[in-house]
């Protein structure tokens, strides 16, 4: 991102709900293979907002009722 935030989305359209299980796998498979950190991080937007409005970020935070 333009603000300094890196992080990699990988999708892998499925032909209905039964191979989400391979799809799954088949996307941990690519990420390990081009040497990508796999961890939870924050969505673009929600760190663009804590970023840049943390007062609106904490309203985010609160009405969902975890940390973000």
């Amino acid at each position: 991102m333009d603000f300094g935030y890196n992080l990699a989305e990988i999708e892998l359209l499925v032909e209905n709900q039964k191979e989400t299980t391979i799809a799954g796998q088949k996307i941990i498979d690519f990420a390990l293979s081009c040497r990508l950190t796999i961890t939870p991080v924050r969505g673009k937007v929600i760190e663009y907002i804590r970023r840049n409005n943390n007062n609106h970020f904490k309203i985010l935070e609160s009405s969902y009722g975890f940390s973000l």
